[in-house]
């Protein structure tokens, strides 16, 4: 997969979220034309704490656990976010999807049969349901 721009910075970012974040461990990722595959391993390190994350007009704030996976993907998500609209000249773009797919990996041949299936995800890539290219041309089929 040879990225372009976008995909420099979102990889770049996913790497510097990681190192911000003492429990975060990476294991294997790939960056897609339209998503991202990563493997991580939460650390435990100190009391857990909880943030809160957003208020509504008419409800009570969200709370966000602090140094939790749905914290760093709701910070790596935000950072690219903001770079990724500040390299468009553009602001409040949305980026990513609203949430984001997670899966517990339960054991070390899982976690291999995981990191193989992201290591050859770009070669998947031509025939992928979401790449563009494809649903462009699948009508001739």
């Amino acid at each position: 997969m040879a990225l372009n721009e976008c995909g420099v910075i979102i990889s770049e970012k996913w790497l510097r979220s990681a190192e911000m974040r003492p429990r975060v461990l990476l294991g294997a990722f790939v960056t897609m034309p339209n998503h991202l595959h990563g493997l991580v391993t939460m650390k435990s390190v100190g009391p857990k704490v909880s943030v809160p994350v957003a208020k509504g007009a008419r409800s009570a704030p969200l709370h966000r656990q602090a140094d939790s996976l749905s914290s760093f993907i709701a910070g790596f998500k935000a950072a690219t976010t903001r770079r990724l609209n500040e390299l468009h000249g553009t602001t409040g773009v949305t980026i990513w999807q609203r949430n984001y797919h997670e899966r517990v990996v339960r054991n070390s041949s899982e976690w291999e049969r995981k990191r193989r299936y992201i290591l050859e995800n770009p070669m998947n890539w031509p025939q992928d349901d979401e790449n563009p290219d494809l649903k462009k041309y699948r009508h001739l089929e």
